[in-house]
């Protein structure tokens, strides 16, 4: 794969110097006279005439039907060489698998990939935790924690117009996807800030750092309260998506890495890769919303079965979404959590702890008419507008 793509960079050079279209070969010898252009014709006959004594052969003689073989392997030689210097000159122009000079140790890309792994594993590693509980009340003590914990990575616009600056920034650091989405986002933001800061200074990567994740993330903010107001968003990706566009935009021919012959803008490919599902999830959510469920008005609470699910859907129905994403969540972990304590005192061969099963049953029946809601209305995942925002 190497190899084809220098020779087909190569080749682009040489026709962009030649000005021709399509691509070219060199002569060959099978027995009869090669075909060669009229530049290359004249120093063959000008370098016989020297040798020779004579004077060169106009344009308008007539050739003669065969050539001397030594000199026209020596001419083709020369005229190989001369081809090799042409591409070579040109590929410089272009700045063919180029990489700055300078070999400093990028401390603002290794820093911000260093803050993204932290504040991801501050997470992730509370929510672990929730499953290690030994009692009912450490399970809701972990759980509140973890919540406490995901407030400054919530992006709403209501908190961040009340002065929340970290909603500015904090967001992008955490990395909600899959583990492979997780890594190729890491990868980018360190090959893409390492060709910055080397080629340009700390300076310009802080600012696409920086400017990128503002950017995405004031525009993430006003997409969801316009779209999906009340919920929060996390997980959004500017600075890499500033970085990588930048990177392979202005210089689309570098070579990602010094003596890696890839060139930069093959970066956009896994790029698009993981963010293309997220566009397609938005518009199948646009283009197929599920049927609204059925609503029958309950008059008198107190007449009201305990587990009468229309009545639960009906009093959900009747919340703002922020509180029935609040409910899902919470929910959510807590049922987790309680699966995760039953497993390990299975495994370990002791009893279960006392309400433990009481409580998920109790979770799950305050979470099902809340998640039948959500389902409902739907919305949007708006995390991929940042990325919109980064590029321009």
């Amino acid at each position: 794969l190497v190899m084809i793509c220098r020779q087909r960079l190569s080749r682009q050079a040489f026709q962009a110097s030649r000005g021709r279209i399509g691509s070219w070969r060199l002569p060959i010898l099978a027995g009869k006279r090669p075909f060669c252009d009229d530049e290359w014709r004249r120093d063959l006959e000008a370098r016989r005439a020297a040798r020779s004594g004579a004077s060169p052969v106009s344009d308008k003689v007539q050739q003669p039907a065969s050539i001397d073989a030594d000199g026209a392997a020596e001419g083709l030689r020369e005229w190989q060489e001369r081809v090799a210097d042409e591409i070579g000159t040109r590929a410089e122009e272009m700045e063919v698998f180029a990489y700055p000079s300078s070999r400093v140790l990028p401390f603002i890309t290794l820093a911000a990939v260093s803050c993204s792994a932290v504040a991801t594993w501050w997470i992730y590693s509370a929510q672990s935790a929730i499953g290690q509980a030994e009692s009912i009340g450490e399970l809701d003590e972990l759980v509140d924690r973890v919540l406490l914990r995901m407030k400054p990575f919530n992006l709403e616009l209501g908190a961040l117009l009340s002065g929340d600056l970290r909603l500015l920034v904090f967001p992008s650091l955490l990395r909600t996807e899959s583990n492979n989405v997780c890594a190729l986002n890491a990868f980018l933001m360190l090959v893409g800030g390492t060709l910055v800061e080397r080629a340009y200074g700390p300076v310009r990567a802080v600012a696409l750092l920086i400017g990128g994740g503002i950017l995405g993330n004031v525009a993430v903010g006003a997409a969801g309260a316009v779209v999906s107001p009340g919920i929060p968003c996390s997980g959004t990706s500017g600075p890499v998506t500033a970085i990588t566009v930048y990177c392979s935009i202005v210089h689309p021919m570098w070579s990602v890495w010094p003596g890696v012959p890839i060139p930069t803008y093959w970066l956009l490919a896994p790029w698009l890769a993981s963010k293309l599902p997220q566009v397609r999830d938005a518009f199948y959510s646009l283009a197929f919303r599920p049927p609204p469920l059925e609503q029958q008005p309950v008059t008198d609470e107190s007449t009201a079965p305990a587990h009468n699910w229309t009545f639960a859907v009906d009093q959900w129905r009747d919340k703002a979404l922020s509180e029935v994403y609040a409910q899902v969540f919470r929910s959510a972990l807590v049922v987790d959590g309680c699966t995760a304590m039953e497993e390990r005192s299975w495994h370990a061969g002791s009893r279960s702890i006392d309400g433990l099963a009481a409580r998920a049953r109790q979770e799950e029946e305050a979470m099902l008419p809340a998640v039948a809601v959500w389902e409902e209305r739907q919305p949007l995942d708006v995390s991929f507008i940042a990325d919109i925002a980064a590029v321009f």
